[in-house]
């Protein structure tokens, strides 16, 4: 209520909903992080500036967190503070800022013109990065085991302390209401309605009230501090692992599988860990206040209740311990189906070529079945934790009173009552241990897995010649090899059994090559003798074991799978650099492009898609040839960049563009064909990891037989062609341009009826999703973000993937009868009370008062002691029984949503591929299941057994005391006008975290796939701040809908 009347209030003081623009000044800090300094001279300013300022800013950032404890603040942000910045005490600890946003969408306001704020500048990623560098540096200098773990609990441990501390008196304010006030309240009730004074009465309703609403704000202070401080760890962790990702050797196809599962859902399991780390720690102490009170209250015979706590707490634990270990064999499978379909995505258009999706989709089914089988075990293992903390303080209290009624002690209703509270008091402490060992078992895993990838080693900078010499690129007695990891032993046996040789046993031996400036080196050789593999080693992909390496100059890299952006033509061309239109104009011509650009519906702006998925092979070739071009560099690495051209585009390629356009600048060409070959200054012959020879065609021809060899097994040395002269080459080169403008006019003609198939079927996409297609953003397709609720279908379509209507009654029964055994527990007691002292509320006499233990008989007494004592097992059985069904149903959902969505996703057709980002299909396959697999189940088990329980208490309430009724009407209405807010707010935020969360993974996995590339043309530090871009909406979306759901909650 307090976040309700404080939020209507903000509105009426303001004249605006919603902040409309970022600051100025906080998309240029986000805009220029500090970056990963490359030499010592660097790191150690970096150091020394880093120590400073966390030296200068310390007083700065505690006097703005202690601008908070103020009670209210102006509404207005004001130089770079935004909403959460300028939060008085009331509005940070109940959320009630982002009030404006809810009440907007409420209203009906489109999500999708609605800008609910400006990321805070202490959130941005930038800042937080630097800081968990710097703390990993001196980690990592401090001893030769680094831990991230530690470095990560350097980066909270302050906010860490005080979300602590906050938590602590709300686990203060939570015992004392229930111990001192609702038992003095009791027991003002139980005396006669004349000795009564109403004043005291009063006190302790409003005391209640009181102590409520500081329990209520110290536990929305614990989750202000912890979500925040979560978020600020995720993102250090993630940027700074991107960051040092980029600036690391070439990643497999395995490790991107694995980054993405990192980005996906090993961040959100830091984040979990984070922010449920203080509940974790403290909670437990609520235990020792308990048990004092319980025995103060009845004495030794709390011990019985205290003993059950005891041994459900060693059974919370090996659960907890269980929990951890199935979690660990579950986020294998699942880490091991991700990047399955990762895979697949990347093969897709091969898969359906050869009409393989069967095959492959069973083998997707499969891992799956064992991720589900290890799922199962972890949700009972979980449900059984969740259901068992909730009966705990029944039980203990059922055994506790009937040992206690049995010795003959006579039990107050104000104890009776006070013992339970307490005991539920006490359960919350219990119920954190198996979710917050869980948390921090998931969050351990995620780490270990991240500081393997922090371990890599960075490339070091090439050596470069001095600008006078005459030599392009010199390598004297190197010896290059492959930096594997050593495979396990079973591996091993596989490799041998094979006969297959492992990639760590190739090597670059005895490299020297001196090349010198303005010549064109062709490199050739066969297959897999190390020609790519040179090229990756002058780059340093490879380690280098000895000798020595210098590089005249800069380089740029063509490498043998063309690396295209998910961007339009023009931007992949640029890469970020300002548009010189004569030399792009250039660039376009000598690459021949213009011809296909003009085929394209919106020209050079037109996406490529995914990969370049819209591109054939030789377009993908001379686009990343374009791309090297254009940038202007010293030395060009072309690896087959001529290999997927006809020979006709090849020939006018290599003319125009290596030989003309490149003339002063230094070419290794690799190729297989001799004619090209026949046209390079030099050639460099290589076998099996060595350069055999190094000379001119003819010469090679008459001296190493492996040359002749491999020119006569091309087929090109020994033909009619190769004896014309120069001037007869010319002459049928020309004749064969006259059927040119033929060919070129049907490659028109096809490309013109494809286009024009493309853009009808982009058309009917376009009606169909009632989206307009941006002239630049042709093939993009984007998620709707639609503004109604989730209609009934949806729910429908869960319902039955979860099976018959009747297993849903059935689960839905097991509920009722769980929760229901459990109410009618307390029930029975406040039955057997009030026979036991029938004088509870009424105004008999002192006389009665003494003989009305008299009235119930001994055999009374034990009927009552037997059936109290019976609904302990039936407690636990229903509870266990609701836990097994509820598990199997929820899972048997999840399957069937994930194996019906893979199968139509292996039979889409390759236009929805082709315009489809990858980025979008990993974000369904990886964070949505995991919601549906563990969240939604999770979710839906707490919702219906707090459903349950609210009912069941509410029809006993009003039956008992029908007056309640009067203030729960007004108080369910206000709880409707809450749901109304809180799910337009929390569904739009949700829909927006889904589509911005998209680019940001298929910005990670194009980056870490062509960072060999990025590297040469210097562009890693700006796909680092692009990240920063795309994250700074991510984190934005996710922590506004983090701050609504905990707002809701209280």
């Amino acid at each position: 209520l307090l976040s309700f009347y404080y939020g209507l209030f903000s509105i009426a003081m303001s004249q605006h909903y919603w902040v409309d623009d970022f600051d100025d000044e906080d998309v240029v800090y986000e805009k220029t992080p500090a970056l990963v300094p490359r030499s010592e001279e660097d790191e150690s300013n970096v150091e020394s500036s880093v120590q400073v300022s966390n030296s200068s800013q310390f007083g700065h950032n505690f006097r703005q967190s202690l601008k908070q404890l103020l009670p209210s603040r102006s509404s207005q942000p004001s130089g770079s503070a935004t909403g959460v910045d300028q939060a008085g005490c009331f509005s940070f600890i109940t959320y009630s800022w982002i009030f404006k946003y809810l009440w907007a969408t409420f209203r009906g306001k489109d999500p999708n013109h609605v800008q609910p704020w400006a990321c805070s500048v202490y959130d941005s990623a930038n800042v937080n990065i630097a800081r968990l560098e710097y703390l990993w540096k001196v980690e990592s200098e401090k001893t030769a085991k680094p831990s991230l773990s530690r470095s990560l609990y350097q980066f909270i441990r302050m906010r860490f302390f005080f979300a602590c501390i906050c938590f602590f008196f709300c686990l203060i304010f939570g015992f004392i209401g229930p111990t001192c006030l609702v038992r003095a309240l009791i027991q003002f009730t139980q005396t006669r309605w004349e000795e009564a004074p109403i004043g005291y009465g009063v006190f302790l309703a409003f005391a209640m009230l009181v102590v409520e609403l500081c329990r209520v704000l110290s536990y929305g202070a614990t989750w202000a501090i912890s979500t925040r401080t979560a978020l600020r760890a995720r993102g250090a962790v993630l940027g700074f692992l991107f960051k040092r990702l980029m600036f690391q050797r070439e990643t497999n196809e395995d490790s991107v599988g694995e980054i993405m599962n990192i980005f996906a859902n090993d961040s959100q399991r830091i984040f979990d860990a984070v922010s449920f780390l203080p509940l974790v720690v403290v909670s437990p102490l609520v235990l020792v206040g308990g048990v004092i009170y319980l025995l103060y209250l009845i004495g030794p015979c709390s011990l019985i209740g205290l003993g059950i706590f005891l041994i459900f707490n060693v059974l919370q634990v090996f659960i907890g311990k269980r929990i951890v270990f199935l979690r660990k064999i579950a986020i294998e499978f699942t880490e091991k189906r991700i990047k399955l379909v990762n895979e697949i995505l990347n093969c897709m258009r091969a898969i359906k070529m050869n009409a393989l999706e069967d095959p492959f989709e069973l083998n997707v089914h499969n891992v799956r079945k064992d991720e589900k089988q290890a799922l199962f075990k972890t949700a009972v293992a979980q449900s059984l934790a969740l259901g068992l903390g909730s009966v705990m303080p029944v039980v203990a209290a059922a055994s506790t009173f009937v040992i206690y009624l049995s010795l003959g002690y006579d039990l107050l209703p104000d104890q009776a009552y006070a013992v339970i509270t307490v005991f539920f008091v006490m359960v919350f402490g219990i119920r954190m241990i198996p979710y917050g060992m869980r948390y921090l078992a998931e969050a351990k895993v995620s780490l270990e897995k991240i500081q393997v990838h922090l371990m890599e080693p960075e490339l070091l900078p090439l050596r470069n010649l001095h600008v006078t010499s005459s030599v392009a690129l010199e390598i004297r007695d190197g010896h290059f090899l492959w930096n594997i990891v050593e495979p396990p032993d079973d591996a091993k046996e596989t490799l041998l059994h094979n006969n297959g040789p492992s990639a760590k046993q190739f090597s670059l031996t005895d490299i020297n090559i001196k090349i010198y400036k303005k010549q064109i080196v062709g490199i050739c050789g066969p297959v897999g003798c190390g020609k790519s593999s040179l090229f990756l080693a002058i780059i340093g992909e490879m380690v280098q074991g000895n000798g020595e390496m210098q590089v005249g100059g800069s380089v740029a890299y063509c490498s043998q799978d063309p690396w295209i952006l998910n961007a339009t033509l023009r931007e992949n061309i640029l890469l970020g650099e300002t548009l010189n239109v004569q030399l792009y104009n250039t660039v376009l011509r000598v690459c021949n492009l213009e011809a296909d650009i003009k085929t394209f519906p919106a020209g050079d702006r037109t996406e490529v898609g995914e990969r370049g998925a819209t591109l054939s092979g030789g377009q993908k070739a001379r686009l990343s040839l374009a791309r090297a071009i254009y940038h202007q560099k010293d030395i060009y690495l072309l690896d087959n960049v001529l290999t997927a051209l006809d020979y006709n585009v090849a020939s006018r390629v290599l003319k125009e563009a290596i030989q003309e356009h490149l003339s002063g600048k230094t070419v290794l060409l690799i190729s297989s064909s001799v004619q090209f070959l026949k046209q390079c200054d030099a050639i460099l012959f290589m076998d099996q990891g060595r350069i055999v020879d190094f000379g001119r065609h003819e010469e090679l021809l008459q001296r190493c037989a492996a040359y002749l060899a491999f020119c006569q097994s091309t087929g090109e040395l020994k033909t009619k062609a190769d004896e014309i002269t120069d001037k007869d080459d010319r002459t049928v080169i020309e004749k064969m341009g006259t059927y040119e403008h033929c060919f070129d006019e049907i490659g028109k003609s096809e490309q013109s009826c494809c286009t024009s198939i493309q853009d009808q079927d982009q058309h009917v996409s376009a009606i169909i999703a009632n989206v307009p297609i941006k002239y630049d953003r042709l093939f993009e397709s984007e998620e709707n973000l639609q503004q109604k609720g989730l209609s009934m279908n949806t729910y429908k379509a869960y319902f039955d993937a979860m099976g018959s209507f009747r297993m849903v009654l059935l689960l839905l029964a097991l509920f009722a009868l769980s929760t229901g055994s459990t109410i009618f527990s307390t029930f029975w007691l406040s039955y057997w009370l009030k026979k036991i002292h029938p004088e509870f509320g009424s105004s008999s006499s002192p006389s009665d008062e003494q003989n009305s233990t008299s009235v119930i008989s001994a055999e009374t007494m034990n009927s009552f002691a037997i059936v109290y004592g019976l609904t302990v097992p039936l407690v636990i059985l229903t509870t266990v029984l609701k836990a097994y069904v509820f598990v199997g149903v929820t899972l048997r959902a999840s399957e069937h949503l994930h194996n019906t969505m893979f199968k139509r996703l292996m039979h889409g057709t390759m236009r929805w591929f082709d315009i489809t980002p990858v980025g979008h299909v990993i974000n369904r396959f990886s964070k949505d299941i995991d919601e549906t697999d563990t969240k939604i189940p999770f979710t839906l088990d707490t919702m219906l057994q707090n459903l349950c329980f609210i009912v069941g208490y509410l029809i006993i309430i009003a039956w008992v005391f029908p007056w309640f009724l009067i203030a729960a009407l007004p108080l369910a209405g206000i709880f409707i006008l809450f749901i109304g807010c809180f799910r337009g707010g929390i569904r739009s935020l949700k829909r927006i975290e889904n589509n911005t969360r998209s680019p940001l993974f298929s910005h990670i996995s194009a980056s870490v796939r062509g960072k060999s590339v990025l590297r040469p043309f210097g562009k890693t530090k700006a796909f680092v701040e692009r990240l920063m871009i795309y994250y700074y909406f991510v984190r934005l979306i996710h922590f506004s809908d983090i701050c609504i759901y905990i707002c809701s909650l209280q």
